[in-house]
């Protein structure tokens, strides 16, 4: 067998099911961190495990970053989960990722739980509702 495009979605698929036994054991959240990469003979896959705290909440640390250095940023009026229209979709502040000079901002798109957008903080200040 070869890793193809194809091969490498159903792979992907299965291992992510294969995990939710996992998660549930454990009681942790398991996703796709970035895209794969392959070859015809290898399929590389990051993953990231974040536990659930007892309120139910999934640990992200770019949003315990985002609470941390809000402040440093002028965002400290702007909570994480703060909602925005951007030409003409809604976004969800996550966190903030202090290495991206230029958009440190992390936010997700409402119709779109899988991507992760960045937004310079100008942005943010000025379209937060």
């Amino acid at each position: 067998m070869t890793i193809d495009r194809t091969n490498a979605k159903l792979i992907i698929s299965e291992v992510i099911s294969a995990l939710k036994d996992i998660e549930n054991k454990y009681n942790v959240k398991i996703t796709q961190k970035g895209g794969a990469t392959y070859t015809p003979d290898m399929l590389n896959l990051k993953l990231e495990i974040n536990t659930i705290k007892s309120d139910g909440t999934v640990y992200n640390n770019e949003a315990e970053v985002y609470k941390a250095r809000a402040e440093w940023y002028g965002l400290e009026n702007i909570p994480v989960g703060s909602i925005f229209d951007y030409n003409g979709n809604k976004y969800k502040v996550m966190g903030l990722k202090p290495r991206c000079k230029k958009q440190p901002v992390i936010c997700q798109q409402l119709n779109d739980n899988t991507r992760k957008y960045k937004f310079s903080v100008n942005t943010v200040k000025r379209l937060v509702i």
